[in-house]
C-alpha cells in the first residue's frame, strides 16, 4: 500500500472511531481535532497533486457519517437543556468538517487554506490557526444560543 493509501486508511477508521464513540455518549473534542487537522492537510496535499481517488470517497463517506452523529448529538443535547457551551463546541466543530468537504472540491484547496463563510462572515484558515478561529467561532456560536438565536442548530 502506497504511503497516501495507509494515511486514507488510518483516518478512515479514526473517523469509523469517533463515530462509533459518539453513538455511545462518548464525546472527547479533543482527540477529534488533531484528526480533522490531519485530514485536512492529506486532502489539500491530495487535492495540489491531483490524485484523488475513489477509494478517497470512503474516507468522505466516514467522515459524513460522523458529522451527521455530532450535528445529531449537538441537536439533542440542546434540546434536553445542557450546557450551551458544549452545544457550541459540538455544532461549531461539525460546521467545520463540512466546511472542509465543500473546499475539498475547489483547486484552491491545494495551498491549504480554508475558505467559508459563516455567521455572515467570509473567514480564511490554515490548520495552524484553526484552533483560535475554532474558539472565537465557538464564542459567538454561544452567545447566539444564550440570545436565543437556534435557528443555525
Amino acid at each position: 500500500m502506497n504511503k497516501g493509501g495507509e494515511i486514507r486508511t488510518v483516518l478512515t477508521e479514526n473517523w469509523v472511531y469517533f463515530t462509533t464513540k459518539i453513538r455511545n455518549g462518548e464525546i472527547d473534542i479533543i482527540s477529534i481535532i488533531p484528526n480533522y487537522k490531519q485530514t485536512w492537510t492529506y486532502f489539500s496535499e491530495l487535492i495540489g497533486k491531483g490524485t484523488f481517488s475513489v477509494d478517497d470517497i470512503k474516507l468522505i463517506n466516514a467522515i459524513h457519517r460522523f458529522t451527521f452523529e455530532l450535528t445529531e448529538a449537538a441537536r439533542y443535547i440542546h434540546y434536553e437543556g445542557e450546557d450551551p457551551e458544549v452545544i457550541s463546541r459540538l455544532f461549531m466543530l461539525a460546521m467545520l468538517i463540512y466546511k472542509l468537504l465543500d473546499n475539498i472540491t475547489d483547486q484552491r484547496f491545494s495551498d491549504g487554506m480554508l475558505r467559508l463563510e459563516i455567521f455572515g462572515k467570509k473567514i480564511i484558515i490554515f490548520p495552524d490557526g484553526f484552533d483560535l478561529t475554532y474558539n472565537e467561532l465557538c464564542e459567538e456560536c454561544l452567545e447566539k444560543l444564550k440570545q436565543g438565536q437556534e435557528d443555525f442548530l
